[in-house]
């Protein structure tokens, strides 16, 4: 009875069509931005971020550093997108090159956290016994204390720039990073 269900079933349910190796990825993409919408816009804004970082040379009209004293605090106009600032320099510039460093510096975190969160974790695992359950206690004392602390504390013993920020965010995240490889 129930084999003779699953076949009527199985007549019922429209036939897919085949997508072509070729189609797959496209498939993938519009199914993706169909089923997820809110995922897709934050996708695609950052994909224009990134394009607009990597074209920043290309795209901006000015340099980020060029000065023109007589263009100061101005409005949107169609020679500066965004206006300028009180200096006079154009403010969809800056925005575009201070989007690379911006990348840049979350990039260097992000790689640095992963790969202090997998060599802990990969010693912690190796090791184990009271290695582990020591290191584990370092981890939740290190989650416990406040991370604004932390980061002012190390900035402060670091000093300021933008390798010392990659370094203060990449120790910062490193111990949530290393819980989430458990879980």
């Amino acid at each position: 009875m129930a084999s003779e269900i699953a076949t009527t079933l199985e007549g019922l349910a429209p036939a897919r069509p085949e997508v072509s190796p070729w189609m797959q990825p496209l498939h993938w993409f519009f199914r993706f931005a169909r089923r997820k919408p809110l995922a897709f816009s934050g996708l695609m804004i950052l994909v224009v971020a990134a394009g607009g970082a990597i074209f920043a040379p290309i795209v901006a009209p000015y340099g980020f550093e060029d000065t023109d004293f007589d263009a100061r605090l101005q409005g949107l106009s169609r020679a500066h997108i965004f206006g300028t600032d009180n200096l006079g320099r154009d403010t969809f510039s800056r925005i575009l090159y201070g989007t690379q460093i911006s990348f840049g510096i979350s990039f260097g975190a992000v790689l640095l956290a992963k790969t202090l969160a997998t060599t802990m974790a990969v010693m912690s695992g190796y090791y184990g016994g009271w290695f582990d359950k020591l290191f584990q206690r370092i981890i939740d004392i290190w989650i416990a204390l406040p991370l604004l602390i932390i980061v002012i504390t190390l900035v402060g013993v670091l000093g300021s720039g933008p390798w010392t920020l990659i370094v203060v965010v990449g120790l910062a995240n490193a111990p949530g990073a290393f819980l989430r490889c458990f879980w």
